[in-house]
């Protein structure tokens, strides 16, 4: 193994203020964090700091023993009551627990989750959508990427102004581990119930697809009798059959339960977006192939699969795809929609090899340039390239 040993002060100084870890958290590209809670962290903080969620005395000491950089007392509990034997014991709400290993100094007010009310009145919203610290207490709402994740001025972000980046790093690790810790406890699965909706919200996505499979034969019939051009007739059906998937995932939304696994997951900003319920509850859509529907690219007119008569416009034959994956896909579904799927895996493909090429030519281009005392850019020959870094002298990191 090789090792890389620092050789004088100016390397061990330059490990220490600029390869550190906590150092990296704010990017200097666009001054926001790129080290932040995830996944089972931010679903776990989600829940954590529900309105509902109580902890018992034993449980809450429990999962401040894993806090290892918070500086606050241990608060009293939010309920107090007298047990079976008629001695007194009390509750922690989980928001309590939160503010434990939050920092002091720090205040937020953040409307989340689509909320457009604003102001202290706003705390009062019944979906905890409204989320307000102050001085690093936890008073309202539910926390979620939107503000514990790597957004612009969010709770990590204010934490390295406030505090420093090794305070924000201590805080991040807190936070991981008491989220993960009582999450294990509580527990959280997706199953198949998350999966399954009403009948009735089922004849409401067959009506939005079959209203616009009418809406594309008649309003295609039309447009031939006036004369307008096939490619024309072609680019207006691609695009009402694309807008299915939005009308189809309103209405998904809207009679979801709150409490769905896989809701809460979209919300909370752990993983995956509205669309993935779409395509799970509603339907998979329309399947575009190098910009447009699933055609022969010869014969424009020509049918996609030996199972269509020739001149059959059926939107199913042209890469529609009108069921989920909770239904399944039938062949000519399946076959459509994995060609969509190797037009993604190839781009991202060859767009790795091509970003890393430039990459490597941007590097070898620019790491003779640095800033220097007298603020001005330069070169290995002491050219100037810049009079003041960035044009304003400012570190992006601190803005």
């Amino acid at each position: 193994m090789n090792l890389h040993v620092l050789q004088n002060p100016v390397a061990t100084s330059e490990a220490k203020e600029i390869m550190a870890v906590p150092h990296q958290i704010i990017s200097p590209k666009d001054s926001v964090p790129v080290i932040e809670p995830v996944q089972d962290s931010v679903i776990g903080s989600y829940l954590l700091t529900r309105k509902d969620t109580f902890l018992t005395k034993s449980r809450f000491f429990d999962l401040t023993m894993v806090v290892k950089y918070g500086d606050r007392p241990v608060p009293e509990p939010a309920i107090l009551f007298k047990g079976p034997g008629g001695k007194w014991d009390g509750l922690f709400t989980g928001k309590q627990l939160a503010t434990y290993y939050m920092p002091k100094g720090i205040t937020l007010q953040r409307a989340v989750r689509g909320l457009e009310a604003s102001g202290l009145g706003a705390c009062m919203d019944p979906d905890e959508r409204y989320v307000y610290v102050h001085d690093g207490n936890v008073l309202a709402g539910q926390l979620c990427k939107r503000t514990i994740g790597g957004v612009s001025r969010g709770i990590v972000q204010r934490t390295v102004h406030a505090h420093g980046s090794w305070r924000a790093a201590k805080l991040i690790s807190d936070l991981q581990r008491v989220a993960t810790h009582w999450i294990a406890n509580h527990g959280f699965s997706i199953g198949l119930e998350d999966c399954v909706h009403t009948q009735s919200t089922q004849n409401d996505i067959d009506g939005i697809i079959q209203s616009a499979f009418h809406r594309i034969e008649t309003g295609t019939a039309a447009a031939r009798e006036n004369g307008i051009s096939e490619l024309d007739i072609e680019s207006e059906c691609q695009n009402l059959l694309s807008s299915v998937l939005n009308t189809v995932a309103s209405g998904v939304l809207t009679t979801l339960d709150p409490r769905n696994n896989i809701r809460m997951c979209v919300e909370s900003g752990s993983k995956g977006k509205k669309l993935n319920i779409c395509q799970i509850h509603g339907c998979i859509g329309q399947q575009v192939v190098s910009g447009s529907r699933v055609r022969q690219r010869k014969d424009f007119g020509a049918r996609t699969f030996p199972c269509y008569e020739k001149g059959d416009e059926d939107p199913v034959a042209f890469g529609f795809c009108p069921t989920s994956y909770m239904q399944g896909l039938d062949p000519v579904a399946y076959y459509t929609h994995s060609q969509g799927g190797r037009e993604g895996m190839i781009d991202t493909a060859c767009k790795t090899a091509e970003t890393g090429y430039i990459q490597r030519r941007l590097i070898t281009i620019l790491q003779s340039e640095k800033a220097h005392f007298d603020g001005t850019v330069r070169d290995s020959n002491a050219g100037i390239v810049m009079f003041r870094y960035g044009g304003d002298r400012m570190d992006a990191e601190k803005l």
